[in-house]
């Protein structure tokens, strides 16, 4: 299951020949992870901003998702009448041509986790470079950690601006 080189903004978190491989199994259980190129989709700099909506179409055509802040939202959300096809390019794209949704993936469940750590940090935490989110150093490098858990365990204050604030969650079926 791979997802297609055009169709989006974001950018592939893996590096190398695997940046579009989705299969948890041959990534370690990283699957086809985008970066968008915003700034603020997440943590403080969404915070900061004043968050807004994600958005996810999944289609027998694909499965696509949307970052929008807030002050950019298209009226047809806000109105709770979504219409996918007038939106701008999504942050991410995987094509059934390439990925077959029916194929690969099944019902899904919504989870908001606030687990800190688990397997993805820890199998990323010594790995410098763009592979673990960030391109200066390595999580242990920059936070003086040798594990996420340590870190968590050992740093509360660097938290103190983690919260959720989720306004709804909506569904639609067409």
């Amino acid at each position: 299951c791979w997802a297609g080189s055009t169709g989006y903004s974001a950018e592939g978190m893996l590096a190398g020949a695997n940046s579009l491989n989705c299969d948890a199994h041959a990534t370690d259980s990283q699957g086809c992870g985008f970066r968008t190129t915003q700034n603020a989709t997440c943590g403080v700099g969404a915070n900061a901003k004043g968050a807004g909506v994600y958005a996810l179409e999944w289609s027998s055509a694909g499965i696509k998702a949307w970052y929008f802040p807030r002050g950019q939202v298209p009226q047809d959300i806000k109105d709770k009448n979504p219409n996918p096809w007038s939106w701008s390019t999504p942050d991410m794209y995987i094509a059934a041509e390439g990925c077959n949704p029916s194929t690969y993936f099944q019902p899904q469940t919504l989870v908001v986790n606030s687990n800190i750590c688990g397997t993805w940090p820890e199998g990323v935490w010594h790995t410098d470079g763009d592979y673990s989110g960030q391109s200066s150093g390595s999580c242990a490098a920059l936070t003086g950690a040798d594990t996420c858990r340590d870190y968590v365990l050992n740093s509360a204050h660097d938290f103190s601006h983690a919260y959720w604030r989720i306004k709804s969650f909506s569904v639609y079926n067409y």
